[in-house]
């Protein structure tokens, strides 16, 4: 408890982190890597980086901010505009400590390195099954899917949906799944036909979009910083980045906010704009940074992206950025690489016990500075009387 007031406080995550390192789990992380090059000269120009660690748990904690730290280590390799939308993930895969984190961006980077590629896309589908959305677009061999439960509410998807993803009958390999952590009001644990019309979903989109024909595609991408809006807001500095894919006559587009989650309903407007425009589908995702956690005192801990900020400015720069990357489009080819890495994360058990530590020693120090004020000002009254 002490190790994180001094974190919170003064912001130095070194004693946490290695009293984290201490108790920490061993814990293989899977990563899918797609790059996207132009055909005039080879040169990338947007990486998608989705993986299976969970961006947590707070502030400078851990992977907190893996997502930052990605995005600016990709893009000084030479991997154009990188993205990093949220992968299939709890907290038990918080990575423990920046010394961690340098190990897997070294994996990280490794991926960019090499892979297969391909000139042919699938155009995008999507599949709606109960609660549950999926988008689904092949890249070469590769297969992307997002997955939604918005507008209902949702918090991470458990595992076991990729599990069912990845164990069903496909041609793809890899699967690349994102997570959209788009739509929270509250807190709320999914509920077991939630979870299984999410995977249901996934399956539905990747089968379809397997049947699909390839076509040759293009690609646009943009980033708009967002510098107006700050961690304190509920947005990171990975600000807004949009890629839009052109296969035959259909345009869609991928948009990635960095924030812990969406507020509920703000992704169907994003999706009305993005379709005003011209655009035939696409998804609103985020990427589930914790940078944003742990800055002000709301319910949820933190501002989801468009509850602590101005929608319309937020909307505008969205619009903005879709444009531009609209006017970016050019012929493309895709590189795709998976790998895994072994790094030390929090795991379920010490997850639990921490957050119930932390809870019970901040009760027993609330309990204390109560009575701290109490006594006095009980005793100052008496000799005021």
């Amino acid at each position: 408890f002490r190790a994180f007031l001094v974190n919170l406080l003064e912001r130095r995550n070194g004693p946490i982190e290695g009293f984290l390192e201490k108790i920490a789990t061993d814990q293989r992380l899977t990563t899918n890597v797609l790059s996207f090059r132009r055909k005039a000269d080879g040169s990338t120009k947007v990486s998608l980086v989705v993986s299976t660690f969970h961006p947590g748990p707070f502030l400078n904690v851990g992977s907190s901010m893996l997502p930052f730290l990605i995005k600016e280590a990709v893009e000084r390799s030479g991997g154009g505009i990188a993205i990093v939308p949220h992968g299939v993930s709890g907290h038990e895969l918080n990575i423990v400590s920046q010394n961690e984190n340098r190990r897997f961006l070294d994996h990280v980077l490794e991926l960019l390195s090499g892979g297969s590629t391909s000139d042919l896309a699938s155009p995008m589908v999507r599949a709606s099954i109960g609660s549950a959305s999926a988008i689904g677009q092949c890249f070469g061999n590769a297969v992307l899917l997002a997955l939604t439960l918005s507008p209902i509410d949702m918090e991470d998807i458990p595992p076991k949906v990729m599990d069912a993803i990845l164990q069903s009958d496909r041609r793809s390999n890899p699967v690349v799944i994102i997570d959209s952590h788009n739509s929270i009001s509250e807190m709320k644990l999914m509920s077991d036909q939630e979870v299984r019309d999410l995977g249901d979903s996934g399956i539905e989109a990747m089968n379809e979009a397997e049947r699909m024909q390839r076509e040759p595609f293009r690609i646009g991408a943009a980033f708009d910083r967002l510098e107006m809006f700050h961690p304190e807001d509920g947005i990171g500095p990975c600000g807004l980045s949009v890629l839009v894919s052109e296969v035959g006559d259909q345009r869609v587009a991928y948009v990635t906010i960095d924030g812990n989650n969406l507020k509920a309903g703000l992704r169907e407007k994003m999706i009305a704009a993005l379709m005003a425009k011209g655009v035939a589908d696409g998804e609103i995702m985020t990427t589930d940074s914790h940078m944003v956690s742990g800055l002000v005192v709301t319910r949820l801990g933190y501002y989801p992206v468009g509850e602590g900020v101005d929608e319309s400015l937020l909307m505008e720069r969205l619009e903005s950025a879709v444009d531009r990357a609209e006017n970016d489009l050019e012929e493309a080819e895709v590189q795709w690489s998976s790998g895994a890495v072994v790094v030390k994360t929090l795991g379920r058990s010490a997850f639990e016990n921490i957050t119930q530590e932390v809870h019970n020693s901040a009760r027993f120090v609330a309990g204390w500075m109560l009575l701290v004020f109490l006594i006095p000002a009980i005793f100052g009254l008496l000799v005021l009387r």
